[in-house]
């Protein structure tokens, strides 16, 4: 049996974990622009929603045993779809969509480290109302 430690939607555009990229000084920023202001977007989002949820239980935060995350990006749609998923370049790769989202997670407290992630499913998709991102995490049956 599961049981589910965070619900949430995200709203915004959603954007992908770029590389790090030197400036001098030994200072690194995020190459992609938006990438940062996402994740704090969902760190904090994750943060709110896991503070209403645990409160009552009294949960002991951030979760320290092994997860699955189950994510769907909602991006907006082209005014000429040629097809029903987002697939194009343009919205970047899922797997670094992913890692962004992770990290928020762990930034928000929700897990101690992404490396308890033991099954992870995303997905795209274009909204029919408001782009985002859908996270769900539970605990991973025994």
């Amino acid at each position: 049996m599961t049981t589910e430690l965070l619900r949430v939607f995200v709203p915004g555009t959603p954007r992908p974990k770029g590389s790090m990229r030197h400036v001098g000084k030994g200072r690194m920023v995020e190459a992609l622009a938006g990438s940062g202001d996402w994740r704090a977007a969902v760190a904090h989002t994750a943060y709110e929603a896991r503070t209403r949820m645990h409160d009552a239980e009294n949960c002991v935060c951030p979760y320290l045993d092994a997860v699955q995350v189950d994510i769907v990006l909602y991006f907006a749609a082209p005014k000429k779809r040629t097809s029903e998923f987002p697939h194009t370049r343009t919205t970047g790769d899922i797997d670094k969509h992913a890692r962004n989202i992770l990290d928020a997670l762990q930034d928000a407290a929700v897990v101690k480290d992404d490396a308890q992630v033991t099954f992870l499913a995303v997905r795209k998709r274009y909204a029919n109302a408001t782009p985002g991102a859908s996270i769900t995490v539970r605990t991973v049956a025994a």
